[in-house]
């Protein structure tokens, strides 16, 4: 299972969550036996508390690592790809502004 939600400026987790509840209550588990965790296990943009984020996305992984987590993935779920802007990131400089620039996202 590989979710990929590049559109999350803050930590509700709304794009994913409701996938995350179905893949937990059909018992669907990672290969470690552990249920999926809605609030890590998944590719895109990851704010903290502190304002701060990381990025956590393909762009990471090597050729030959794509290829085998494609062959070995089961179902892959684009909960959402239009990414963050710089006007509806809370802790960016141009948060609430009538700014249209995409800050990190978009299905590239």
């Amino acid at each position: 299972l590989l979710v990929i939600d590049k559109t999350t400026p803050d930590k509700n987790f709304s794009e994913h969550l409701s996938f995350f509840w179905v893949a937990n209550q059909n018992k669907w588990v990672k290969k470690n036996g552990e249920e999926y965790n809605y609030a890590v296990d998944f590719l895109g943009f990851h704010p903290d508390e502190k304002g701060d984020y990381f990025i956590k996305d393909l762009k990471l992984f090597g050729k030959d690592a794509i290829v085998e987590m494609a062959d070995s993935l089961d179902v892959v779920f684009f909960a959402d790809t239009y990414g963050i802007y710089n006007s509806n990131w809370k802790d960016h400089p141009d948060y609430g502004k009538d700014t249209i620039s995409l800050f990190y996202g978009g299905l590239q």
